[in-house]
């Protein structure tokens, strides 16, 4: 839930490979890939590949959006990591600040609104 209102980018980090979805209101079924690793990262690691940036996406105070990072890990160490900034201000990484709200799926892949699991492509 943003506090400011204006322009953000958004990063994804992970080993292996990652995909961020936006949503520009509550409902799954509408979000779009934002950002994405086809590879893998260090932790954190936000500048390996360029499309791990969103472009400045416009997001309203107060409103609520869906977000979803989709990971898959191949073998070997791993991690996901997703940040975001406001324009003119300092990066944030994770849930701090409430920005961002953890929600956990059953199973393997997350349940969109739908029904349907969506998958790394």
């Amino acid at each position: 839930v943003p506090e400011v209102s204006g322009t953000y980018h958004f990063w994804i980090a992970s080993d292996d490979n990652s995909e961020l979805w936006l949503s520009p209101d509550v409902d799954a079924r509408n979000a779009v890939k934002i950002a994405y690793v086809s590879g893998w990262t260090y932790s954190e690691q936000w500048d390996k590949y360029s499309s791990q940036e969103s472009a400045g996406i416009e997001l309203a105070a107060g409103r609520i959006y869906y977000i979803e990072a989709l990971h898959k890990e191949r073998r070997g160490e791993d991690n996901v990591a997703v940040a975001w900034q406001p324009r003119g201000q300092a990066l944030a990484v994770g849930t701090q600040d409430g920005f961002l709200q953890v929600w956990r799926a059953a199973g393997m892949q997350s349940q969109n609104a739908r029904g349907q699991g969506r998958q790394l492509t």
